[in-house]
């Protein structure tokens, strides 16, 4: 990261570290480009405001020591990408900003404060909350700050104003996401980011992309909707594919996630896009989101041919009734043939379940651990079932008397502490079979020997033994 001194900057924008979040995935953990503050940084400077990033995760800076930042960049803007594990760190950086200089305009985006607008203005320094997608509303609060105008026409926002909290009207969102310029790489330190253990390539130089905005299904622990309200938009193919190639020429990455929550749910894009790869003559590897139930050989087969290494499925649940409960809208059967497809085509899969979610049980828990067992997948990532703002989910922990309001509690939710924990099970107990999936899985003689054939070098099976380390312990 370079920084020039004595800059002074109409808007820096920040992703906050992600600090202890990750529990025993840490040593597995890779790192994808903030998307995000990366199109609201393109956005506006095309619009011909000086904007920064500084993606503190990947650049290894704690919220300790953010203050020599603001100091040697001088913003009269500042805007965080707010996510529920990150809020309490953010609103420490926040006090940060405000005891450096209070007259710095500090703004916040993203799920959690677009769930909870007004907890977050009552309960932090923080001035604007964004709420829904970015781009546009930026722009016009850049526009109040340099022209000294009221918020008040701001479409899109919550704000303070005399010790009182007002909320303007929704901004309708864009309909043509190809309006908006790339990501804003340019601003970001590219060599940093680098491919986790589920993309076969881990430490490899990799850059993350979306094809899609919005998710056509409404699981209940999913936090789409509160970005996207329920809507799909889609890129055209081409776009895509410019993307990419000018992501491989300026930064020469070669490896690519489709960050979208679900790409295979919309197959017509897929093959367009595959095909232009294709007829491009590209050299790339990418890996995918995807649904069970919106799979086929045929796809499959186009997919790799344009250099798919990868497909994330999230099966979420081994029983039935627990998939059922969460409105995931798939059978386990459909698990079985999805992930049988990918390995007849040759794809990797990686497995994702959610252990705790509402209706779970020891029978239950032992169902999901077996399933995965069963698919036999090359990876698979056992979460905590988390109940984040603004989801179904989050209504029913509350309703059930799970106490929720301490952030910090969050940071670690998923992955090491529960924070909801079902009725009729223990912390003790959640947490043990959480341990148990992992060893299970993991720990398999077959597994093992798998793993052994795939190591690539001396620092990849150190790597590997580092993680094994973290499992066992």
């Amino acid at each position: 990261m370079i920084i020039e001194k004595n800059m002074e900057m109409d808007l820096l924008l920040v992703n906050a570290p992600a600090e202890d979040i990750y529990g025993i995935l840490e040593e597995a953990r890779g790192y994808r480009q903030p998307l995000g503050i990366g199109y609201i940084a393109a956005f506006v400077e095309h619009r011909g405001y000086s904007v920064k990033i500084i993606d503190c995760d990947a650049e290894a800076i704690t919220s300790k020591n953010f203050s020599g930042i603001l100091e040697t960049l001088k913003p009269k803007v500042i805007g965080f990408s707010c996510t529920t594990p990150l809020i309490a760190t953010i609103i420490n950086m926040v006090n940060t900003v405000k005891a450096f200089d209070k007259e710095i305009v500090v703004i916040a985006g993203g799920p959690h404060v677009t769930a909870l607008p007004e907890e977050t203005l009552r309960s932090s320094k923080i001035d604007i909350i964004v709420r829904g997608e970015g781009e546009l509303t930026t722009e016009k609060i850049l526009e109040c700050v340099r022209d000294r105008k009221d918020f008040c026409e701001v479409m899109g926002i919550s704000y303070k104003k005399d010790n009182k909290i007002i909320h303007n009207s929704e901004r309708e969102l864009i309909k043509d996401i190809d309006f908006f310029p790339f990501p804003a790489r340019h601003l970001l330190s590219m060599d940093k980011y680098r491919a986790s253990d589920y993309l076969e390539f881990f430490g490899d130089k990799l850059a993350n992309i979306m094809a899609t905005r919005g998710c056509p299904f409404s699981c209940s622990f999913c936090g789409q909707d509160i970005i996207f309200k329920h809507s799909v938009r889609k890129r055209n193919y081409k776009r895509i594919v410019d993307e990419l190639e000018k992501i491989q020429k300026d930064f020469g990455v070669n490896i690519f996630l489709f960050e979208d929550s679900t790409f295979t749910a919309n197959p017509d894009l897929v093959k367009e896009t595959c095909n232009e790869i294709k007829k491009r003559g590209i050299k790339i590897k990418w890996g995918a989101m995807g649904r069970v139930d919106l799979v086929s050989e045929e796809l499959f087969q186009l997919m790799k041919l344009a250099g798919c290494i990868f497909i994330f499925y999230g099966i979420e649940s081994g029983n039935q009734d627990v998939l059922d409960g969460a409105h995931k809208k798939i059978t386990l059967n459909q698990c079985r043939e999805a992930v049988s497809i990918a390995k007849k085509v040759g794809i990797p899969v990686n497995t994702s379940f959610i252990l705790g979610l509402p209706g779970e049980n020891k029978n239950t828990l032992e169902n999901t651990i077996d399933f995965a067992v069963e698919l036999d997948a090359d990876y698979a990532t056992f979460s905590l079932a988390t109940p984040y703002p603004g989801t179904e989910f989050y209504e029913t922990a509350c309703k059930e008397g799970t106490v929720l309001s301490s952030w910090e509690r969050y940071r670690n939710a998923r992955y090491s502490e529960p924070l909801y924990i079902p009725t009729g099970l223990s912390l003790t107990e959640l947490k043990h079979f959480h341990k148990l999936a992992y060893k299970k899985f993991y720990l398999r003689p077959s597994y093992i020997l798998k793993s052994i054939f795939k190591v690539r070098s001396f620092s990849d099976l150190i790597h590997k033994i580092r993680v094994a380390k973290d499992i066992l312990r």
